[in-house]
């Protein structure tokens, strides 16, 4: 999918995000995103704090599920390991 995105220069990271701003639809139709997202990026050296640039990324959507996906796992097997260290009677991992 094609975005609208403002560059954003993250000092505290030392390198850059960007803006999603709008959303291209169709060839002549762009649609507003009803809340600013930020994409952390790379390599944006040859653009400057506030260049509006043209993007290609994999759909948000999917790519927020498949984090979700990834948290709730890792937050299974920790739940797994702290059972497994109570039932061994050392507390839980995190304990010390």
């Amino acid at each position: 999918m094609q975005y609208l995105a403002k560059v954003q220069k993250n000092a505290f990271l030392g390198g850059a995000e960007l803006a999603l701003l709008a959303l291209r639809t169709s060839e002549a139709t762009w649609e507003r995103l009803p809340a600013e997202r930020r994409v952390g990026i790379t390599g944006l050296g040859a653009f400057a704090e506030g260049h509006l640039v043209l993007v290609e990324l994999v759909e948000i959507q999917e790519l927020e599920r498949h984090l979700k996906q990834e948290r709730e796992e890792l937050e299974q097997r920790w739940e797994a390991l702290n059972h497994h260290a109570r039932d061994l009677g050392h507390g839980s991992p995190d304990s010390g």
